[in-house]
């Protein structure tokens, strides 16, 4: 494996379990088979990749960990796991925002950031070991969500971390009959609300850049951290200027090193509202 050399761009990494959910977006983005790779068919064009995982947490895992090492270990990189899941009562074609994706088995949950105006109405997902076939509760099911959200979130943030889905199936129409047509087709019909989420994430990936190594208060600048700490810190900190437009951190309580500063800022954090299908909330 011949890893990429990272540029100033920023990357778009598209994961798909099937080559029938690839195939809408390799045609409209116009992508083109990475020659010379055996563990996943990679195709790439102009900062965009799309690597078909193949069904399963495993696979998905394994996927994206693949593709980070190929294209360079690249910072702040965005990462969209699109393709089919089921539902109650969805209608089929619906296009869905996971802001909840749960782990079935591990009872694990993540909670994308919705920092943009979605095109769509968001959802829950819950990734099941097994095809559903009762459905139960008001969410989506599929196989791959929690371990793409899991795998990602090690090399980006949250914020660029996204799960969009197409209803493929339901109590009315069985998981059964999906064919590689139809699975094509429902990821054809929310090519639009692809296109819209990943340069909304785009611009919001532009806002992150300049803060990769942020302002920082002279409070925190005395204070010393470990190179992990720092990697930390510096995340923590892009997350603070997306969720507040920039705003300046508050004055904290007396706090006599990074590993104290660390956890009160990630406090600050999660009591700023998140955003909910592009309608900001309490936590």
């Amino acid at each position: 494996m011949n890893a990429m050399r990272p540029t100033a761009e920023t990357f778009v990494h598209f994961v798909v379990a099937l080559p029938a959910e690839a195939k809408p977006l390799i045609a409209h983005y116009q992508l083109k088979r990475r020659t010379g790779e055996d563990a996943f068919a990679i195709f790439e064009k102009d900062g965009i990749s799309l690597t078909v995982a193949g069904v399963g947490k495993l696979a998905t895992a394994a996927a994206v960990a693949y593709t980070h090492v190929l294209f360079g270990k690249p910072a702040n990189a965005i990462w969209l796991n699109v393709g089919l899941a089921g539902h109650a009562h969805h209608p089929l074609g619906s296009a869905w925002l996971a802001h909840k994706v749960t782990d079935a088995e591990r009872g694990k949950s993540w909670y994308p950031a919705i920092a943009f105006k979605a095109a769509c109405p968001s959802a829950e997902i819950r990734t099941v070991s097994q095809p559903e076939t009762e459905y139960a509760g008001d969410c989506l099911y599929d196989m791959e969500a929690a371990a793409f959200l899991d795998a990602a979130s090690r090399f980006s943030t949250l914020e660029l971390i996204h799960c969009l889905k197409a209803v493929s199936d339901n109590r009315d129409h069985a998981i059964c009959d999906i064919d590689p047509a139809r699975a094509s087709a429902w990821v054809d019909g929310i090519i639009d609300t692809v296109t819209h989420t990943q340069q909304c994430l785009r611009r919001l990936a532009e806002q992150l850049r300049p803060a990769a190594t942020p302002d920082q208060p002279d409070w925190l600048a005395a204070l010393h951290f470990t190179a992990q700490q720092r990697l930390q810190l510096d995340r923590l900190l892009q997350r603070w200027h997306v969720l507040t437009d920039n705003r300046p951190l508050p004055e904290p309580p007396v706090i006599g090193n990074g590993r104290e500063a660390l956890g009160w800022l990630l406090r600050e954090i999660e009591r700023e509202p998140v955003i909910w299908g592009g309608r900001p909330s309490a936590p």
